[in-house]
Formats: structure tokens, sequence, C-alpha cells
């Protein structure tokens, strides 16, 4: 499902990239580059969020007893990786559903490199198209 979802978001960036006459070799290498270098960037907040802190938080709520503790965790991770996301206002609300989901993925499936690579393709390139520049300042330096 996953692969489904970040196939579809891939090629819905890349359409609309075509469509607005905006690909062509430069932009199309720029965001390439962007992608590869976010993916490290996924890694290490997946990793941090993930293998760290979403396997914490589900112990937590084993511990407390009850059920749907991948779903508890999942919604409490999301509530802190959309904080984390308040220097980007309009990433907010994306970044706590897919972060739920993600989340919730991670703790059904234990897949890290499948949230990674997604999160890479899916926020990357639907970023650089969508809103036509590069909004993570830091990495304008890489490019």
């Amino acid at each position: 499902m996953l692969s489904v979802v970040t196939g579809v978001f891939f090629v819905v960036a890349w359409g609309y990239g075509w469509a607005m006459g905006k690909v062509h070799a430069a932009t199309a290498f720029k965001s390439l580059v962007i992608t590869l270098v976010y993916f490290y960037y996924a890694f290490i907040q997946h990793f941090l969020v993930q293998r760290y802190l979403a396997v914490r938080v589900q112990q937590y709520y084993v511990t407390r007893g009850g059920g749907r503790v991948a779903t508890k965790a999942a919604w409490t991770v999301a509530i802190g990786f959309a904080l984390l996301h308040l220097p980007y206002p309009h990433l907010i609300l994306p970044a706590f559903l897919i972060g739920c989901g993600t989340v919730y993925f991670y703790l059904t499936t234990g897949r890290l490199w499948a949230v990674v690579g997604s999160h890479a393709l899916v926020a990357r390139t639907a970023l650089y198209w969508y809103l036509e520049d590069n909004p993570f300042t830091e990495l304008y330096m890489v490019i």
C-alpha cells in the first residue's frame, strides 16, 4: 500500500511539473539531486522517530494495558512530528497525517527503509514541484 501511495504522489508531482512546462534537464536534475540528499535526511528523521521514539511510545502504551497500542503510539508520535514542523506552517497538517500513517506502518510492519524511501520520493519531489522552489534553505548550499 505504501508503495502505491508513493508511486501515485511521485507521478502526480512530475505530471504537474510537466503540465506547467517546468520539466527540462536542469529542473529535473535539480529535483533528483534534492531527492537523493533528502533520502539521507529522511533516514535520520525516521531512524530517530520510528526506531527510537515510536517503539518506546508503543512500549509505554503496552505497559499501560489496553488495546490499539500501535494506533495510540502513532497518534502520539505524529503530534510531536507535526510540532517539529512549526518552522514550516504549510507542512504541519501533512506532517501530522503522513507521520501518523508512517509510524503506524512501521510499528505494524517493521519496514523502515520503505518509509524512508517513500518520504524521500514523495516529500522532496512534491515539494519541489508544488512549491516551485526548494523550501528548505539549508539545502541551498548543496545544489
